[in-house]
Formats: C-alpha cells, structure tokens, sequence
C-alpha cells in the first residue's frame, strides 16, 4: 500500500496518470497471484529443542522447490531451493519450546509446480523417519492444482503423475482442518495421471484422524491412470475415521487404468467407520485395468461397516483384467455388514482375468451378511483363468449367510485355470446355508477336471447344522472323477449322499442301488420292462426304446358334396425324463443323481395335426368337427390343432341358412327365427287376435310338448326350448303351422 501511495504521488507531479495505473494493475495482479497459493500445515513439538523437517519426497522425488517458508514462531527460511527425493533429509526447523506451530510454504517464484516437492514417502529415510511424520497434526489449507502442475497443462488438458503420492502417508497423529479440500479450480480438470491420491492418508490412523465435512476428490475427472485411490486411506483405522456425507469416487470416469481402488480403504477396521450414502464406484466404464477393487474394503470389520444402497461394480463392463474383486470385503465381519439389494457382479463381460472373485467375501461371518436375490456370476464366459471365484464365500458362516435362488457357476465354460471353485464355500456352516436348486458345476472335459486344486474343497466342511435339500452328486452333474483327492465335499455330512459319491469327490466310494420305475405315457410297443435297478453315482445304463402306434383320422363332411379325406399321426419317443414335466433329461450315460427310488419318464414328439377347413357347402354354415354324426361331443373348428389317441373319424357340421319367415296376409306377417335353433327362438308379427297369440309346439307325431303366449306389451317374443330333444316340431301361431328344427 505505502508502494502505491508513494507512485501516486511521484506519477502525480509528472502528470503520469495512465502509467501510473498500469503500474498499480500489474503489481496488485502479481501480489494477488501469490497470496492465492500457499500451503499451511501443522506440527506439534513435545519437547524443546526438537526439529521438524518438511518433507521433500513429493511426487516420488525428484521435484524442485524455491519457497519463502514461515515456521510459525516467528521464524523465516526465504528463498530456498533444490531437487527432492525419497531419502532427502528435508528442509530442518528446531523450535525451542514445546507447542502447536502453523507452518505456511508460499512460491518463492513461478507458480508453477510449485509444491510438487512437498510430502513423504513410505520409507523411513531422511524426512520420512516416522519420529518427523508423528510430529504432522494438521494440514490445514486446500490444495489447487498449480501446486503439483503448471499452468500450461492446465490448459492442455494434460496431467502429470503422481501429484499427491503418499504426501501424508504414515503421519499418524494427523487430523484435517475444516477448510482443506481439493480447491474449486480443480473443477476444471477432467484428466489425471498415474497414483493420483495412491498413499495420499496412507496408515493416519491417529485416534482423532477423520475427513472433515469437505473433503471430496475432484469430482469432474473422466480419464485416470494407474493407481488412482490405490491405499488411499488404507489403515486408518482410528475410532473416528470414517467418510463424510459428501465423499465420493469421480462418477464421470470411462477410462481406468490399473489399480483404480485397490486397498482403498483397507484395514478401515475402527467402530465408526461405514460408506455415507452417496458413494460409489463409477458405473460408465466398459473396461479396467488390472487390480480395480481389489481389497478395496478388505478388513473393514468395525461394528458400523455396511453397504450404502447405491454401492455396485459396474455392470457395463465387458473385459476384466486380473484380481477385479479380489478381496473386496474380505473379513468384513461386523455384524452390521451386508449385501445391498442391488449389489452384482458385471453380467455381460465374456473374458475375465485371473482371481476373478477371489476371497471376495470370505470371512464375512457377521450376523446380517448373506447374499441378496440378484447377486451371481457372470454366466455368458467360456474361459476363466486361475483363481476363479476360489475361496469367494468361504468362512461366510454367519446364521443368516445362504444362496440366493439364482446363483450359480458360469455353465458354458469349456476352459478354467487352476483351483477353479476351490474352497468357494469353505465353512459355510451356518443354521440357514442351503445350495439352491440351480447350483451345479459346470461339466467340464476331464482334462480340464485334472487341473491342480480344481473344485478344491468347495463344499468342504459344512458341518451337519443345515440339512441339505440337494444331493452331493446333483452338484457334481455328471463331471469326471478328478485323478486325485480333491476333498470337495469332505465333512459335510448335510449331504445326504456324501458317503457314496467317489472318494475323490470328498465322499467314501459306498455303493448304494435304487429302483428306477419306467412310465411309458401310452406307450404300444417296447414298454414290456417295467423298472430296473441303478447304482448311485453311476450311469443309468441301458434303457428301454419304447413305440407308440400310428393313428388315422377320417374327416367326414358329413352331407356336403366333398369327399372325405384323412390324415396320420405318428408319435416318436423323445426320450426319458425325470419328470413329467419333461425338464431334465435322462439318457443312457446320465450319472444317477436322484438319491432314492424314482420313476422316469417317457415323452413323446406328438407334431399335432391341423384341423381342416371344409370347402364351401350350399344353403349351410361350418360349425365344426364333432367326433360323433350327430354331432354332438365339439373337437375343434377348422385351423386347430388335434392329436388323437387311437384311429378315429371326426365329423363336420352343417348349420342351414334359414330365415323362417312366413306370410299370413298382406297386413299380417309372422316371423319365427332363427330356424333351425339351438334353444331360443324369436317370434314377432302383428296378430291383434288374443286366442292367436297362443304359441303351440307340437312333436312329430302330434303331441303338445310346449305353449307360450305372445308378449302383448312388445312386437317380439322369446321363447326357450333348450329342453327339447333335437329333432323337428312344429309351431302354431296366429292361425299358422310352422316347421321349426331344433339342434
């Protein structure tokens, strides 16, 4: 200020005022710029005499500085300059008395990068011994980019790596101040390079450390590079650490590189730390690189620990790498933890890496934790590397734990790596652990059965506290005996099968035979056998071939000038079922899975014939075919489908097109219809006599079997003689014999 009052003056007496302004413009822009960027951070000394050291392996070392530092008791280091690195000695400070100290760094000259030097590293070298990190208590300022970038690529767009590597990891006793965050001038970026925040608060796990109500990553990024989370917040595990309400990962990402999230939050085992409500992985991608939620909440076991109801993978990806959900919630056994409702793993990916799903919930015993009804691996793949889905439930032996009715292996598959399912349910020895009824190993050539550990205990151990509704050898579905002892279902006596399945299956090799009863289902020939005895475990055997006869159908026109004509129907045997429903099939080589005495059933191919539509016939309607020539039991109209059971002739019927109108005089007509009837007719005409509005129906041979009255309030009468036999009357009206045909 005194600067510009004493120019005012100067530019005054020589009546310099534009200059003067320029002037006055340009230095407060320059002093605006650097008061913009500077870093505070605390540091609390517990003795006198002790030295703190800022770090200066920022970025992993290698970075220069020029900084004017403030040491917060009155002390100045100006102008100080060099290279960083992961051993440096840092930049040393002794305050003489015990106490909290600010310490504010502000750019000595270009703004530029300016702080890229600034932070740890995960070693204990120099600056990094871990007696300097627990002197860090509080980082206070936010952080803009212009510290680790310069302004240059800022506006290109282009991002360097490593900008906030490990700047507090280990600093145990740290704490955020209200007012740190990534700046609002981060919303301009949307690119970030390789470990972003990788080891950013990795292992502050002061009893005091938590995020503030602010903190969040920048928000509009939509391409990273490897290691972007990766440890981010990873062991800290203080009684207060957990997100705030805000904190999420970028939901505009597409592209990820390796390690996005791996350990992300590992080991954040304290008592209050859960997800809020909002946070997410991004769900836009079709691809990521390896690692991508590998132990991301591995030994999150605090009581509060749980799922928000948002929280998912995303399923839009169709290509995974390695270890995609590798330890994911691994040992989160709180007993608050659970699945949400909308939890999945990807449904459309047809190529996954190496230990797909591996450990992903194993050890999650706590109370709640089971799967919800969605969950499943993706079924659409034909080759899984190694690791797939191994150990992915196993020790999940809390009460509540079971499977979901739709969960089952991928069944397509025709190439797996080794210890494919091994130990995937391990101990799943809870009161409520049932395999559901879709559940099955897919079958796979017994080369690729002879693979090491693969189906390695998957099932082992689950104890008796569940009775199992499916048989062992329902699950193995057939596959080869494995060359060695695979222990897939050893211990686990809740199959009732267990002892008599192979002993490298996990079972005792007993023999056991059952009575398999034969229905035939109208079978004429080959159906003398009417059951056999099988051996568990084994294949079915030889069974019958039996026949059905052929059939003829005759279609009798039945009065029409048309020729009758006929079709035949040949039924073929299409196979025994263990159903009659006809759902899954049983053939000669079909491993008996059925563990007791069961029928099977045979179906037949019955291709149904089409009813034919009769040529057009004179003076009559089609109303039909009947099986008998009187017409009176209906099989179908013309286009339906029929399939007899023995020869037969069908029969059509004919309606005659009559209007039943007859004349009585010039002034009086009557009108009876329709005629013939199948039970009600209409009378109308204009009879002005009472005795001639008596209706009388007659038989054949000349017996009343009806009389009636016409209305006398309406020109019509209805009159019913359903109850009639089929035949010809005649009807008296208004002084006139009628013939009338009932039908």
């Amino acid at each position: 200020m005194y600067l510009c009052i004493f120019l005012h003056t100067i530019f005054n007496k020589l009546n310099m005022k534009k200059l003067f302004t320029f002037t006055v413009i340009t230095l407060l822009s320059v002093a605006s710029a650097a008061a913009q960027e500077e870093f505070k951070f605390e540091v609390t000394t517990t003795a006198a005499n002790q030295s703190f050291a800022i770090p200066l392996s920022g970025g992993n070392g290698g970075k220069t500085y020029y900084w004017n530092i403030s040491w917060g008791d009155g002390n100045k280091s100006l102008n100080v300059t060099g290279t960083g690195s992961i051993t440096s000695a840092g930049i040393a400070h002794t305050y003489t008395g015990a106490g909290t100290y600010q310490i504010t760094i502000t750019p000595a000259g270009s703004n530029d990068r300016w702080l890229a030097a600034f932070g740890f590293y995960n070693n204990s070298s120099g600056a990094n011994v871990q007696t300097n990190k627990n002197l860090v208590t509080k980082v206070i300022s936010p952080i803009t980019p212009l510290m680790t970038r310069t302004q240059a690529e800022i506006n290109a767009g282009t991002a360097p790596d490593d900008e906030w590597v490990a700047t507090f990891c280990l600093c145990t006793n740290l704490s955020m101040g209200p007012a740190f965050a990534f700046s609002p001038a981060w919303n301009s970026i949307t690119r970030v390079g390789n470990n972003f925040a990788s080891y950013m608060f990795y292992y502050c796990s002061g009893a005091a450390f938590t995020m503030n109500t602010i903190f969040n990553l920048p928000q509009n990024i939509t391409t990273v590079g490897d290691g972007f989370a990766y440890n981010m917040f990873s062991y800290c595990k203080g009684a207060a650490f957990t997100m705030n309400t805000i904190f999420n990962l970028p939901q505009n990402i597409t592209t990820v590189g390796n390690y996005f999230a791996q350990n992300m939050f590992s080991d954040c085992s304290g008592s209050a730390f859960s997800m809020n409500t909002v946070f997410n992985l991004p769900q836009n991608g079709t691809t990521v690189g390896d690692d991508f939620a590998r132990s991301m909440f591995y030994d999150c076991y605090g009581d509060a620990f749980n799922m928000n109801t948002v929280f998912n993978l995303p399923q839009n990806l169709t290509t995974v790498e390695n270890n995609f959900a590798y330890n994911m919630f691994l040992t989160c056994y709180g007993d608050a933890f659970n699945m949400n409702t909308v939890f999945n793993l990807p449904q459309n990916g047809t190529t996954v890496g190496n230990s797909f799903a591996f450990s992903m919930f194993a050890g999650c015993s706590g109370a709640a934790f089971t799967m919800n009804t969605v969950f499943n691996l993706p079924q659409n793949g034909t080759t899984v590397g190694t690791y797939f889905a191994s150990n992915m439930f196993s020790n999940c032996s809390g009460d509540a734990f079971n499977m979901n009715t739709v969960f089952n292996l991928p069944q397509n598959l025709t190439t797996v790596g080794t210890y494919f399912a091994s130990s995937m349910f391990l101990y799943c020895s809870g009161a409520a652990f049932q395999v559901n009824n879709v559940f099955t190993f897919p079958r796979l050539a017994q080369t690729e059965i002879n693979k090491d550990y693969v189906f390695y205990r998957t099932f082992k151990n689950l104890g008796t506290a569940a009775t199992q509704s499916r048989t062992a050898a329902s699950i193995i579905n057939g596959n080869p005996i494995p060359p060695n002892q695979r222990e897939t279902f050893l211990f686990s006596n809740c199959f009732a099968d267990r002892a008599y399945i192979p002993v490298n299956w996990g079972g005792d090799g007993l023999s056991k035979t059952f009575t398999v009863t034969y229905t035939y289902n109208g079978a004429t020939g080959g159906n003398a056998t009417l059951s056999k005895s099988v051996t568990y475990n084994s294949a079915y055997g030889t069974l019958p071939t039996p026949t059905k006869d052929s059939y003829t159908v005759t279609y009798n026109y039945n009065g029409s000038t048309q020729a009758n004509s006929s079709d035949a129907y040949t039924p073929t045997f299409g196979g025994w079922y263990l159903e009659a429903t006809f759902e899954n099939e049983v053939t000669n080589t079909t491993i008996v899975t059925t563990f007791s005495h069961h029928t099977i059933y045979a179906k037949w191919n019955n291709t149904p014939l089409t009813l034919p539509t009769p040529a057009a016939n004179a003076g009559y309607t089609f109303g039909g075919w009947y099986s008998e020539a009187s017409c009176v039991n209906f099989v179908g109209n013309a286009g339906d489908s029929y399939a007899p059971t023995a020869d037969t002739t069908l029969y059509a019927k004919w309606t005659k097109n009559q209007t039943g109108i007859a004349e009585t005089s010039a002034n009086n007509k009557i009108a009876i219809y329709p005629n013939p009837t199948t039970g009600h007719l209409r009378v109308s005409g204009d009879i002005l006599d009472g005795k001639d509005r008596e209706i009388i129906i007659y038989d054949v041979v000349g017996q009343v079997v009806f009389t009636s009255q016409l209305s006398k309030l309406s020109p019509e009468t209805t009159i019913d003689i359903s109850h009639l036999a089929n035949g010809l009357y005649f009807l008296k009206v208004g002084g006139k014999m009628f013939k009338i045909m009932k039908e």
